[in-house]
């Protein structure tokens, strides 16, 4: 290899072929090391021209700040920053009261033809009524809760729930203070009567009709109630039975299931009220025995819904006011009897009360000012129906009607899911504690549904 140092301008410089890929020095290379043998000034450290530090800089360096860092371990360590709470949502105390109106009802005559059996209402269609995802997404949560232990689920459900001690107001029976939370916002009892009638259907052990009476003592009024329901471990629980007439039906059954038991509750209302009929029916039946599986539960309360819908029609005056618990509103014939309803009453609400658990599948509807007294046509076409009666033609074609329950339908079960999933995160976890103050809940609530708080 030549000897010879090159300028950067020399022809043959950047020509010259070597062996290994880096050119021989030039006279730039040698002016650079002159310069940093002392020639200059050393650059200071802070410039961003600084050059590297030596393996020997680097290792007087590293031995200097290994003199002032403290060895960590896991005494010395500082705890770590605790995780950072997610601020709770402000719960949501609103009951939700959307009515809708028919804007063109049939007459009885028009209404009374329509009622007939449907062959093919057993294919069920999701979307129809909801939407296919949301209720399978409902029924798989429903499916896990049934396989977890009942008192680790009951503990779970109650520590996951807000509501869970609103029940408690003083009242003999739970189910008063639903009907309470109900009353105080759709002002179900007429305030203008000093005397309201009422019926109590398959309301035992008596909660709607304890509440009733001392809503009415409250208001300084007098008040006389009827009821029916099934004998057995839940017939009534009344305090004071003076005001109250017992209906036994067939039997002394209880059963609305047997038409004798509904002919006899028409009879005894309307002879004792010379066929006016009451201002309030209150529906609370449930099946008998109790349904275990939530998906089935709307089904097999359809028949006893129905005849709790004919024996109201018997016994409530025109322009009188209707509440009726459902669960689910997912199959056709459940949409008919609303759909029903809709028809036979100016203004109908899907609702669900804030003392009901929120992970079940319980609605309510509150049905204001009865269109027809004592339709009896209507109501015996209805005791011959086992089913779906509402051609689904007819039904799709109010749109009103279908976007209203629909819409309804999604809302209730959103909230149905994200309760059961709340539930989930509780059964996971049997330390966890709710995340509102259930006592100040209770106390706002009872406050708000005008019960005594203490």
């Amino acid at each position: 290899m030549s000897k010879e140092l090159y300028t950067d301008a020399s022809p043959s410089y950047r020509d010259t072929k070597l062996d290994a890929a880096i050119p021989p020095p030039s006279l730039r290379d040698i002016s650079r090391r002159s310069d940093q043998a002392g020639n200059k000034p050393e650059r200071q450290r802070n410039s961003p021209y600084a050059p590297y530090p030596n393996a020997q800089q680097r290792q007087q360096v590293s031995k200097h700040q290994h003199k002032h860092i403290p060895q960590l371990h896991p005494a010395n360590m500082a705890p770590p920053p605790p995780p950072v709470q997610k601020p709770v949502p402000p719960l949501d105390l609103r009951t939700s009261t959307d009515f809708i109106k028919c804007a063109q009802p049939l007459d009885l005559d028009a209404l009374c033809s329509l009622v007939q059996p449907q062959a093919d209402a057993g294919k069920e269609d999701a979307d129809f009524l909801c939407s296919e995802s949301l209720v399978h997404t409902a029924v798989e949560l429903r499916e896990k809760g049934r396989r977890v232990p009942d008192q680790l689920k009951l503990s779970a459900k109650e520590r996951s729930n807000p509501f869970a001690r609103v029940s408690q107001a003083g009242f003999q029976h739970a189910g008063a203070v639903k009907l309470a939370a109900l009353d105080a916002v759709f002002q179900l009892l007429p305030s203008s009567q000093k005397t309201v009638s009422f019926a109590d259907l398959c309301g035992g052990p008596g909660g709607f009709t304890e509440y009733l009476f001392w809503r009415m003592e409250q208001d300084s009024q007098m008040g006389y109630g009827y009821g029916i329901t099934l004998k057995g471990a839940e017939d009534w629980q009344i305090g004071d039975p003076s005001h109250f007439t017992q209906i036994g039906g067939m039997g002394g059954s209880g059963n609305l299931l047997h038409n004798e038991s509904i002919y006899e509750f028409d009879a005894v209302v309307s002879n004792d009220t010379n066929k006016c009929g009451v201002d309030l029916v209150v529906a609370d039946g449930a099946p008998h025995p109790p349904c275990q599986d939530d998906q089935q539960l709307e089904s097999a309360s359809f028949q006893l819904i129905l005849r709790q819908i004919i024996t109201m029609l018997t016994c409530l005056k025109k322009g009188g006011t209707f509440v009726c618990k459902f669960f689910d509103l997912l199959h056709e014939p459940s949409a008919n009897l609303v759909w029903l309803l809709y028809q036979a009453f100016e203004s109908i609400c899907v609702t669900k009360p804030l003392a009901s658990d929120p992970t079940s599948s319980e609605r309510f509807l509150i049905c204001q000012n009865l269109r027809f007294q004592h339709p009896t046509r209507l109501i015996d076409a209805l005791l011959g129906v086992s089913g779906a009666f509402i051609p689904r033609d007819w039904l799709a074609n109010d749109e009103d009607f279908m976007d209203y329950l629909k819409m309804r339908n999604m809302k209730f079960l959103l909230k149905q899911i994200d309760s059961l999933e709340q539930m989930e995160l509780f059964i996971a976890d049997p330390d966890k504690l709710c995340l509102y103050d259930q006592q100040d809940v209770r106390r706002q609530c009872l406050q708000d549904w005008h019960l005594p708080t203490s």
